[in-house]
Parts: C-alpha cells; structure tokens; sequence
C-alpha cells in the first residue's frame, strides 16, 4: 500500500481550523458517541463569522437538551468550509433532534447562518480505534 502525502490528509478534517469540542455546562460527562451526525456547509451571504459562532454556541442549548446528545465539534477549512460533527448515541436520537431542530427558536438563527445551498449532510456510526 503506497503512503498518503501528508497534504492528502489535509482533505479531510485535519488540517481545519479552529476546532473546538463544545460541552454541556452542569453535566459532569456526556454519553459515548454511537452515531456521527456532520453537516458541511458555507456560510451564508452578508454573514460574519463573530455572528456566526455566536449563534453555534446559543444552538448549543437545544441540543444539550436533546436525548442522546454526545458533543460536538465544530471546524472550519481555509477556504471557509465549515464543517459540524455532532455525536448521538443513536440514529433514532440524531433523526429525532433533527425534527425537533425545524421548529425550535434557539436554533433558527444558526440554521439561518447556513447557505442551504452548500448544505450537505450524513450520519455515521462511530468506529472505535481499539
């Protein structure tokens, strides 16, 4: 098997930037993640990006009130590709936020952020390394 250039991995999520792994505040430890739920998007127009992460961390109240919430870490490339890795500890708890998520307030304004355009979106299960 031939080795990857280091500049291939910069394809993936490692070379972007800031990452950082969001908690709930007052919850001593959140579940194991079973299933990764990871949105890629850009930013939609006119939106800055204080304003954006300003309506991430705000979003972070819904979603630590979601059953099955795991964490989340939210990064973003040098060409300004977000991308949203959030952890569920199942499909059905990922596929229920979701629903949850298309009529609740706290929410909206991070959804608003987004350019549906560049939305894309997948859930997979959590492979442990060992």
């Amino acid at each position: 098997m031939k080795p990857l250039p280091i500049a291939a991995l910069c394809l993936g999520l490692l070379c972007a930037a800031p990452v950082a792994a969001q908690t709930c505040p007052g919850r001593a430890a959140l579940p194991s993640a079973q299933v990764i739920e990871i949105a890629r998007f850009r930013l939609a127009d006119g939106v800055a990006t204080a304003a954006f992460r300003a309506a991430a961390r705000a979003s972070m109240a819904f979603l630590c009130d979601q059953e099955g919430f795991a964490g989340r870490s939210l990064s973003r490339d040098e060409s300004g590709l977000w991308t949203d890795h959030v952890g569920w500890t199942s499909l059905d708890a990922a596929k229920a936020a979701a629903e949850a998520a298309m009529s609740d307030p706290t929410i909206a304004p991070f959804m608003a952020a987004i350019d549906a355009d560049t939305l894309s979106f997948a859930h997979g299960e959590a492979v442990p390394l060992e």
